[in-house]
């Protein structure tokens, strides 16, 4: 429906292919170098010079107290990533293989962008997942790999991105995610808000209701 759209506006809408490979490796390198990031960013809060401070005997009981009191589970599990990931006997095969992996992938989107003003795909493979179908997501699948994470590709390349509510399936909110060229960031919102005005579905709840 969104490619019809656009081509009906008057845009010129062609498939493109990326490397499947790059695409499937677009999760496990987006975290290792998010969750290495991460580490990096955070290790200054250790509850003596900045972040919360817990209390404790020691110098170094204040520090492993305000972290342990100061982050969520979520939070250490991405900690403990990063630190796997930075450390010296892992450095070149996790976090520097995926900073190569990343300008590969780069590469092929500018490819792309010599002769496309937008990349347009899915925002995910479907309708959010209910808590029990989320449980069950087998993320190693390819499906889950390339579908589920074309969100980290604008990341990859610092482009402008946008995801806009396109219609509904079952009764759920489905979107697209439009990309552009870096420091294009009126072409984005250019196509979004014309693809915007063109649908009939704008002002209404993700059940359909009117606003």
């Amino acid at each position: 429906m969104v490619v019809q759209k656009f081509k009906d506006l008057g845009a010129v809408v062609e498939e493109v292919d990326m490397s499947y490979d790059l695409l499937k490796a677009a999760l496990p390198t987006y975290t290792i170098i998010s969750n290495s990031e991460a580490t990096s960013n955070h290790s200054c809060l250790d509850g003596i010079k900045y972040g919360l401070r817990a209390s404790g005997e020691s110098v170094d009981d204040v520090m492993i107290n305000s972290r342990t009191e100061g982050f969520g589970d979520h939070i250490k599990r991405r900690f403990i990533l990063g630190n796997l990931a930075l450390a010296t006997e892992n450095q070149e095969r996790m976090f520097r293989q995926a900073q190569r992996v990343r300008r590969m992938i780069v590469d092929e989107m500018n490819r792309i962008y010599q002769d496309y003003d937008i990349i347009l795909t899915p925002n995910g493979g479907g309708i959010a997942p209910f808590v029990q179908e989320a449980k069950d997501d087998d993320r190693l699948s390819d499906q889950y790999l390339i579908l589920e994470n074309h969100l980290c590709l604008g990341n990859f390349a610092g482009t402008p991105s946008l995801s806009l509510p396109t219609g509904f399936k079952d009764g759920m909110p489905i979107a697209v995610n439009v990309m552009g060229r870096i420091f294009e960031e009126q072409t984005v919102l250019n196509v979004a808000y014309a693809l915007q005005e063109s649908l009939t579905f704008k002002n209404q709840y993700c059940r359909g209701d009117k606003a």
